[in-house]
This record gives structure tokens, sequence and C-alpha cells, in this order.
């Protein structure tokens, strides 16, 4: 007995690329629910790093804690962007090839 499987490529490539974009999507929402969580924190950041040294001496705006806490919310912001990088260029070897 002889079975002859086949496979829609086409749509088995479809069903991956939809995947893709609601994984993508999820990974977006999640980007944007770190800064929101850590707005404060991530807006102390930005306006320490534009003041100068001196300024900082009389007025320190954020905790040796708190940098870390941020830097490391960096970290995953940055890891969640390689990860969506690395998704569309699947998405773009699927679509494209």
């Amino acid at each position: 007995m002889f079975y002859l499987w086949t496979v829609n490529t086409r749509e088995v490539s479809q069903v991956f690329v939809d995947e893709i974009y609601q994984v993508m999507h999820k990974i977006r929402q999640r980007i944007q629910k770190i800064y929101d969580d850590h707005e404060a924190l991530f807006n102390r950041l930005a306006e320490e790093e534009r003041l100068n040294q001196e300024q900082l001496a009389n007025l320190p705006i954020i905790t040796d804690l708190e940098r870390a806490q941020a830097h490391q919310q960096q970290a995953i912001i940055d890891q969640l962007q390689a990860a969506i990088l690395r998704l569309d260029e699947t998405l773009m070897i699927l679509t494209e090839f």
C-alpha cells in the first residue's frame, strides 16, 4: 500500500505568517506596557541625563536602585525589540521566497 501525502505549502506559510504577526503584536503590547508601568522612572532618568554633574550634586533625581531598575527594564525592552527584528526577518523569508 502506498500513500502520497501532499502539503499545501502556500497555506502552511500563510498560517505561519499569521502567527508571526500575532506574536509581533503581543511583543509590541508588552513593550508598551513596560513603558507605561515605568513611565515616571524613565522620565526621571531622561531628566537626569539632561542635567549636568553640578546640578545633580545639589538635586539627586534618581537613586542607584531606581537607576538599576530602569536599566533592567531597558534591557528587557532591548531583548523584545531584538525578537521583533528576528521575527520580521523570518516573516520576510516566508513571504518573499
